[in-house]
C-alpha cells in the first residue's frame, strides 16, 4: 500500500513538471497568465503617465495604436497585454478577443511598438491604425549672451538642428532669442549650451508668451 502511494506521488509530480515545461515552451508562465499581475503592471505605468486620466480618449495619450494578431484564448490576450505594457512609454493596453485586436496607448512610436511585439516568437502583428495627438505650438524666450555674428548664426541654425523649431528671432542688442514651434524648452537650452558653451536662461518671450 505504501509503495502504491509513493508511486502515485511520483507520477503526480512528473505530470506537474510536464505542464510547467509546456507553459515555458509556449511562452507562458505564472505571471503571464495572472490577471492580477497584469492589472498591477497597468497601474504602475498609469502612475508614471503625465497628467490625469480623464477618459481614455486620444487627447489623454499622444499615441493610440491598434494592432491585430491571432488571439486564440484568454491566456494569449493576457500575454500580449503584458508584453505591450513592458514597452517603454506604454501607459495602457486593451485586448479585444472578438476582433483579434489590441489597442495600445501612451508615448511611443508605432514602429518601435510593432518591433517590440514582433520580437515575441511565433506571433505576427499588423498595425491597423495609428493616431497621433498633434503637438501644440508654443513660443519660448531665451536669454543668452550673443557676442558676434558667429553666435547669431549658431542660434539661427536651431531651426534645422532642433526638432520642432519653426521660427527663430534673434535680438542681439538685448541678448534675447524668441523661438516658436512644437519643440520642448530643454532641447533648446541643451542646444545653446552645447554649441555656445555659455549659460542660457528660459525667460518670457516677447509679447508675454513663453
Amino acid at each position: 500500500m505504501a509503495w502504491t502511494i509513493y508511486i502515485g506521488q511520483l507520477v503526480f509530480r512528473a505530470m506537474i513538471r510536464t505542464i510547467e515545461i509546456g507553459f515555458k515552451l509556449i511562452g507562458l508562465d505564472d505571471h503571464d497568465i495572472g490577471q492580477d499581475d497584469v492589472r498591477a503592471g497597468e497601474q504602475e505605468y498609469e502612475k508614471g503617465g503625465k497628467g490625469k486620466k480623464t477618459g481614455d480618449k486620444v487627447e489623454d495619450h499622444p499615441n493610440v495604436v491598434v494592432l491585430s494578431t491571432d488571439i486564440h484564448c484568454q491566456g494569449c490576450a493576457l500575454k500580449f497585454k503584458r508584453r505591450a505594457l513592458r514597452h517603454k512609454g506604454v501607459k495602457k493596453a486593451e485586448v479585444d478577443m472578438a476582433s483579434n485586436q489590441m489597442t495600445v496607448k501612451g508615448e511611443f512610436t508605432s514602429s518601435e511598438l510593432h518591433q517590440h511585439m514582433e520580437a515575441y516568437p511565433h506571433y505576427k502583428f499588423q498595425i491597423v491604425s495609428d493616431q497621433h495627438k498633434p503637438k501644440e505650438t508654443s513660443t519660448v524666450g531665451l536669454s543668452v549672451r550673443l557676442d558676434c555674428n558667429g553666435c547669431i548664426q549658431t542660434v539661427n541654425k536651431m531651426k534645422g538642428k532642433v526638432e520642432g523649431v519653426q521660427e527663430v528671432i534673434v535680438d542681439a542688442e538685448r541678448n534675447h532669442v524668441t523661438v516658436t514651434g512644437t519643440m520642448d524648452e530643454d532641447s533648446l537650452v541643451k542646444y545653446v549650451r552645447d554649441n555656445l558653451a555659455r549659460n542660457v536662461e528660459v525667460v518670457p518671450a516677447k509679447g508675454g508668451k513663453r
